[in-house]
């Protein structure tokens, strides 16, 4: 049986605001069945609700197996409006499969916008950390006919939580989110169709955010503006096809109340005895209202959210609670983290409770602080003197362990909570290999992910930065893709970067970037992810649009330090330049910067073809060996000897292809005997990626195992030996000989030496992409010492591959799913392979049957395979 569904448009199930004017669709196809293939389809798109006036549009039989990125081709869509959509497939086999109808909704354009007003309650000008007190904003909302659908549209600069007739809507959240609020807000749809009634009361609480918050180190804040605002539309469309518009205005009244300050590094002010009861009911409250004021808000461009915002995750209860001062009770939730902690409390009106947050403890048990520099992270409630309930709304901190103070008597572990906080809302890969370290390094790698994809791909969340760095994240890209569905969060952070291009043709080192100006000019491996990321997605969804959006960004980038290199060694323009960062052995900057000139200009050149622009692609292509020339002639000897002699220099060269054929035999010996001789890794945040990739590339997948699995500094396994739940930012973090390391640059919760799963899941898991989008997917898994079996999924834009495999004594197991509509290469790690208890040659949906002496290789439609075979003599 087959069936059509996971209808998506923009990557997005049933999207409240699309804004594109030629949106994507995308569908899969699920059956038991083997060899199922779409030969064509059939799109019908109509206004509002099906109905029997023909659709809108009608793309009329399409012969293709394409299911993902499907443009809209229809008359332009209207603002405000709701969509029906459906797919008919028809099968290789000419069976015709219709999928269930699916929705998507158009927002606001600026012409709806000009009905509302940006507006906030005023506060003084001259405010500390503890009083930056929120707005409460309210005003009434009577309904006079029924209604068919509700929306509001809402943003912020700051971040905000909507009411409705005394209850949030949703789940806490940093809404709107956090762009550079000079080019872009983006806002949030919220469906309130069912909570109305005739009489309303729609609220709002406000919060300094990153807009006018704390953002970055330094203490400083205020980047975009001074005080919180808000802004949103009310579109009530009733049964009678009329429609009541309602926009933000001074007709909305506002107060102070118990939230006396937020600010996302320094913590939460929480005064429980100014708490305004229903303050957002339609029975009247407490408070002193007055009206708001309508202020200048951001100056970008209004536009509809690509994410969700970040929002709770997951809630943990504690493993342990400690007093290792007399009334300080140390919380420990087993898992580092970025959210708060939910505390249920009770004791005498003004009782002043504190709570603080580390990652890790000193020796005697209490809170290692230093290394959150100028972030205090910590929570202050004042009790109301009855059951208090306690946790803030606008801020999240990167802890593990929380420090409680004040409290009045002990602190019982079922009263306390932890909130995990992210923008990502699952997991669409796993990996399990049995072995308890490589398991724990998926569980760390996936945890510090959570806890920095947070709007932005950020560095840590727990000190005083928390910025979108760039070097990080294009080194941790294809992990992250392997773990989680990032069409959208990467398509909003590219626009990030973009908004931050300047005029020369520099990319940045953060973004957004307007937190560090020194950073708008980028160094090397940092700002070519304005090349690499574009790429990665890409490859990930077969994305066409990220690619043409951010071509000639990066043809400018190439143009920006070409510029200044004539000679291709990119010694000048480097600004901050930060190498193979945090690498225990030092690789010379200038090499490490032209093998990534060299680097991006050949995915330019890749990139310029995917967008029909050949002469691009042609002068891209030339400028890439011309680089890769200039490297070899200024760091490579004519063997193949790269002078540098570090593990960076040689995966770089290897990993890039920057040598000649003839010099690749004496690089991958080179590089293998250093890996033998030290047995640990020497890399930092640029080449790790790379490194295991490359041994396995040069036949040595023996020495990539033996790293993975190594256990001595430097290695994964040492942090883990020492109790690491995420990963840490250098390999020094904490040593048995030394303790902790500088704490102005020592995070336990960075991603960027995670980007290791990529391997993880290509190799021990054996699933990669054979062409973009998974069209074609490989699966190779290369069995070594440590791991006898693995399980791997991955659910990709065509749907879930899965592989299970095991290796006992002589007999392999390689057990495989491919969605519908997929083709899979697979090398079975044996011969005398069978399927299904016979010969792989004769087994039906299995081809291109091939031994190597070694391995097997054959080629699969979808569906479910069981294979078994021998390992070699």
């Amino acid at each position: 049986m087959t069936v059509v569904n996971r209808l998506r448009v923009e990557y997005r199930d049933a999207p409240p605001a699309v804004e594109a004017e030629r949106p994507r669709l995308s569908w899969q196809l699920s059956s038991t069945g083997r060899g199922v293939r779409q030969a064509a389809y059939r799109v019908t798109v109509s206004s509002g609700p099906v109905t029997d006036g023909g659709p809108l549009w009608d793309s009329g039989v399409v012969a293709s197996a394409e299911t993902v990125g499907v443009e809209y081709a229809g008359p332009a869509l209207a603002p405000l409006t709701g969509y029906t959509w459906s797919v008919v497939v028809t099968l290789e086999s000419g069976e015709e499969v219709r999928s269930d109808p699916a929705t998507f909704e158009t927002g606001p354009d600026a012409d709806a916008w000009a009905a509302a007003e940006w507006i906030t309650l005023p506060r003084t000008k001259y405010y500390h950390d503890d009083h930056r007190p929120a707005p409460y904003l309210r005003r009434t909302l009577d309904v006079d006919r029924p209604v068919r659908r509700a929306r509001v549209y809402a943003t912020a600069g700051g971040v905000f939580r909507l009411w409705l007739n005394g209850s949030p809507v949703g789940a806490a959240t940093l809404a709107p989110g956090w762009t550079d609020y000079r080019f872009r807000v983006p806002y949030h749809v919220y469906d309130v169709t069912d909570a109305l009634g005739e009489t309303n009361v729609l609220g709002a609480v406000l919060s300094d955010g990153w807009y006018s918050g704390n953002v970055g180190p330094f203490h400083k804040r205020e980047f975009w503006g001074e005080v919180p605002v808000f802004r949103a539309l009310v579109v009530l469309d009733h049964t009678d096809g009329s429609r009541t518009v309602t926009g933000t205005d001074g007709t909305w009244e506002g107060s102070f109340g118990p939230i006396q300050a937020s600010d996302l590094l320094q913590g939460e002010y929480y005064d429980a005895r100014l708490e305004l009861g229903d303050w957002c009911g339609t029975a009247g409250t407490s408070g002193d209202w007055r009206p708001v004021a309508v202020e200048k808000g951001p100056q970008g461009r209004l536009v509809a959210a690509l994410i969700d915002p970040a929002g709770p995750y997951t809630e943990l209860e504690p493993v342990a609670v400690t007093e290792p001062v007399p009334g300080s009770y140390v919380v420990d939730l087993g898992q580092n983290l970025a959210g708060w902690i939910r505390l249920r409390a009770g004791g005498p009106a003004g009782t002043i409770v504190r709570v603080r947050h580390a990652e890790v403890l000193n020796p005697d048990g209490t809170l290692y602080t230093d290394n959150l520099r100028g972030a205090r992270a910590t929570d202050t409630y004042v009790l109301s003197g009855g059951a208090d309930v306690l946790e803030p709304a606008f801020t999240f901190h990167g802890f593990r362990y929380a420090e409680i103070t004040g409290h009045p008597g002990p602190v019982a572990a079922d009263a306390v909570t932890g909130v995990a906080l992210s923008s990502l809302t699952g997991f669409n890969g796993g990996i399990e290999t049995g072995n308890a370290l490589v398991d724990q390094l998926q569980h760390n790698i996936q945890w510090g992910m959570l806890s920095n994809f947070i709007e932005v791909p950020t560095d840590c969340p727990q000190r005083d930065e928390r910025l979108g760095w760039t070097g990080d994240a294009q080194a941790f890209m294809p992990t992250a893709l392997f773990n989680a569905d990032l069409a959208g969060f990467m398509t909003k952070w590219m626009d990030d970067i973009d908004d931050t291009r300047m005029e020369n043709g520099a990319l940045p080192d953060i973004a957004p970037c307007v937190v560090l100006e020194w950073a708008r000019e980028g160094s090397p491996g940092y700002a070519d992810a304005g090349v690499i990321v574009p790429w990665a997605t890409y490859q990930e969804y077969a994305d066409r649009r990220i690619v043409e959006r951010h071509l000639d960004a990066g043809l400018a980038w190439l143009e920006y330090v070409r510029s200044r290199n004539p000679g291709l060694i990119w010694r000048e323009g480097r600004n901050n330049d930060y190498g193979d960062w945090l690498a225990p052995q030092e690789t010379p900057k200038d090499l490490v910067a032209t093998a990534y000139f060299a680097r991006s200009a050949a995915l330019v050149a890749e990139q310029a073809e995917v967008a029909g622009r050949a002469d691009d692609a042609a002068a891209a292509r030339s400028l890439a060996d011309a680089v890769a020339a200039a490297f070899r002639e200024a760091f490579v000897e004519s063997d193949g000897t790269v002078t540098a002699g570090t593990q960076t220099a040689y995966v770089l060269a290897l990993a890039f292809g920057l040598l000649l054929p003839e010099q690749r035999d004496t690089a991958a010996k080179a590089l293998a005997e250093d890996v033998e001789r030290r047995g640990h890794v020497t890399t930092g945040f640029l080449a790790v990626s790379h490194l295991l990739p490359t041994l396995t590339a040069i036949g040595r997948t023996d020495l990539a195992y033996r790293l993975l699995l190594n256990e001595d500094y430097p290695s994964w396994g040492h942090h883990i030996k020492h109790g690491a739940t995420t990963i840490w930012e250098r390999w020094d973090g904490w040593r048995p000989e030394t303790g902790f390391q500088d704490p102005w640059m020592n995070s336990f919760n960075h991603f960027a030496l995670g980007s290791v799963g990529e391997w993880v899941y290509r190799h021990v898991g054996g699933i990669e992409a054979a062409t973009p989008g998974y069209a074609r997917v490989r699966i190779a898994p290369l069995p070594g010492d440590g791991i006898d079996h693995a399980h791997a999924w991955h659910d990709t834009v065509r749907g879930r591959v899965d592989v299970r495999w095991s290796v006992t004594g002589r007999e392999v197991t390689l057990d495989v799913e491919v969605p519908a509509n997929v083709a899979a290469e697979i090398v079975v790690p044996g011969l005398a392979v069978t399927e299904g208890g016979v010969p792989a040659a004769d087994a039906p949906g299995v081809t291109d049957v091939v031994e190597d002496g070694a391995s097997t290789r054959l080629v699969t439609g979808s569906g479910r395979y069981e294979f078994r075979a021998a390992t070699p003599d």
